[in-house]
């Protein structure tokens, strides 16, 4: 027991250890001299499961979270389904897509349409707990740390994109 102790003390003391241990947010460089998406991506300590703050502009724009991972069910093509959002003091009954994720036929995808950039950023948590629940399955438990990190970051890329 102790070995592992001293070898988890070890392990910390690497930046990038710490930071895959604790979970983070990847906000690629790429996005910001896009001028048509802006997101960001939290990885969860697992690495199993992900959740993503997006915004288009362009012909179709739009806000979006969408959460993808393996718990969730592949989906062959876009569809509406109803799931429960629940976060800290509150349950929501909302729709939601359930898709297929763009680059992997093995994780499925849900994704909750945001009435603006202005409200997806104003509703960006430090640390955020939630789940999501479809016909009384979980499909996405966790939570994310540093978001007012991605939401910096998502504010800057907006802004970039609007100059």
């Amino acid at each position: 027991m102790k070995a592992q102790l001293w070898r988890e003390e070890e392990r910390m003391k690497d930046p990038v250890y710490r930071k895959l241990k604790a979970g983070y947010w990847r906000c690629p460089e790429a996005s910001k001299a896009s001028s048509d998406v802006c997101f960001a991506t939290s990885v969860s300590p697992s690495g199993r499961r992900c959740a993503a703050l997006m915004d288009w502009a362009g012909d179709q724009p739009g806000a979006f979270l969408a959460f993808f991972g393996a718990e969730i069910p592949e989906a062959k093509k876009i569809r509406h389904i109803k799931v429960s959002l629940i976060q800290p003091g509150e349950t929501q009954a909302v729709k939601a897509f359930h898709a297929p994720f763009f680059s992997s036929d093995d994780l499925g995808m849900i994704m909750f349409a945001v009435a603006s950039m202005d409200v997806l950023l104003k509703s960006i948590e430090d640390v955020q707990d939630f789940e999501v629940t479809h016909s009384g399955q979980t499909l996405i438990p966790g939570e994310w740390h540093i978001g007012h990190e991605a939401r910096d970051y998502l504010t800057g890329c907006a802004c970039a994109r609007a100059h």
